[in-house]
């Protein structure tokens, strides 16, 4: 489901699918690179993931 901004929420019917999603990254899908975390309460689809990078 598209969220907002470029965010995506995922559900799994299998546990293992969901280990998988969150263990073997960086995921590639159509050339873009997918950054895949758990959902926390502070997540604020409104704002962009990168604050910073570091170089």
């Amino acid at each position: 489901m598209d969220v907002a901004n470029g965010h995506y929420l995922v559900r799994f019917q299998s546990m293992v699918d969901y280990e998988v999603a969150l263990t073997y990254s960086p995921w590639i899908v159509f050339r873009h690179h997918l950054t895949v975390h758990l959902w926390t309460m502070g997540f604020d689809p409104s704002r962009p993931f990168l604050n910073g990078v570091l170089a």
